[in-house]
């Protein structure tokens, strides 16, 4: 056992001073972090535009205030079909629509992706503040009108699976292939030369000499994936 452990370290420390190493011990970072660039770029070029759908000419959301919520809003689409047809080619995010019903204003976010924290409460001051004046309309301050202006809008959030992610899914799994394939050919390159050299230090030699071939096979084995 004590001369399999030379093996080991005598081949460990060579490999580490040779470039296959270091090439080993590398590519596996680099193609990581070119496959988040690679990603990170993807997602940076499609539209991340929420549309918003004016379903009446007084509707309790427009684009004007929302952009000054610094939400990224819009109104191209004119209803929720073409909005729809968007959404489902990544053209855009998601979509919102808002209405009036029974006194209570009800928005409806429906999109690939969840809104953010900053997005839910800029959208919610909006269709609060409308609220607010609907309730103060319908109120003459006694116990049933206080009720009304106590009345909160509705907010729902639909998540649809998206093209988008099922294509980074593909990408993530081919770039692990990639890289297994590579250590895996870049350990056999390694061993298949250690084993084929016999010319090694005087030290290898006598050790190699009287020791079994396949310990001696195992401590290079060993080397090469320590």
């Amino acid at each position: 056992m004590k001369k399999t452990f030379i093996v080991l370290k005598e081949n460990y420390l060579r490999q580490i001073k040779s470039w296959s190493f270091i090439t080993l011990v590398l590519a596996p970072f680099a193609f990581f972090m070119a496959g988040i660039s690679y990603l990170e770029a993807k997602n940076s070029s499609d539209n991340d535009q929420i549309a918003v759908i004016r379903q009446v000419k007084k509707a309790p959301l427009n684009s004007y205030e929302l952009k000054k919520q610094g939400i990224d809003v819009t109104s191209k689409y004119a209803n929720i079909t073409a909005a729809k047809k968007a959404l489902k080619k990544d053209k855009i995010r998601g979509y919102l629509t808002a209405k009036t019903e029974s006194s209570q204003v009800k928005v409806t976010y429906v999109g690939s992706s969840n809104l953010d924290n900053s997005e839910k409460q800029g959208i919610n001051n909006i269709a609060g503040k409308y609220q607010q004046i609907l309730n103060i309309r319908q109120s003459r301050i006694n116990d049933k009108q206080l009720k009304v202006l106590t009345r909160k809008p509705s907010f729902k959030q639909k998540i649809q699976n998206s093209s988008h992610a099922s294509s980074i899914k593909e990408i993530s799994t081919m770039i692990l292939i990639f890289v297994m394939y590579f250590i895996l050919t870049t350990y056999a390159s390694i061993t298949a030369q250690e084993i084929a050299s016999e010319k090694g230090s005087k030290i290898m030699e006598i050790i190699f000499s009287s020791m079994k071939a396949i310990r001696y096979f195992y401590g290079k084995i060993l080397a090469v994936f320590f």
